[in-house]
């Protein structure tokens, strides 16, 4: 597996999103209520999923069920494994990743200024 496997993933999720968020944008097609719920719970789940893989990258899982202890004390638990995966630079880890969830709306919103900020 590449060192930063589980990073990748999370990161081409995210890119993936922003990618469905334009595409709806550009098409100017009105979006589903299923669609927003995907676009909206996607880059949370990834996040997820990506704590459980680098857990289990670096042979470092601390429970038998620790993806649902993720999954139950989210905000919390983010800072918790970026502090004891990586010591005090995690913690910086854990804010840029709670970023990384905020691209798909920014680089939409850039998107719908270029189409229609003329208009």
């Amino acid at each position: 597996m590449l060192k930063n496997g589980p990073f990748l993933v999370y990161l081409m999720s995210i890119v993936a999103i922003a990618t469905f968020d334009i595409v709806y944008l550009v098409a100017v097609i009105p979006r589903s209520p299923a669609s927003m719920l995907v676009s909206m719970f996607a880059g949370p789940l990834s996040l997820f999923c990506w704590i459980e893989a680098d857990a289990r990258h670096r042979r470092r899982t601390p429970c038998f069920d620790f993806g649902l202890f993720v999954f139950l004390s989210f905000p919390i638990s983010l800072f918790w494994y970026g502090f004891w995966s990586r010591g005090g630079m995690g913690l910086i880890f854990a804010v840029a990743l709670i970023g990384l969830l905020w691209v798909p709306s920014i680089c939409e919103k850039f998107v719908w200024d270029f189409l229609y900020a003329g208009n």
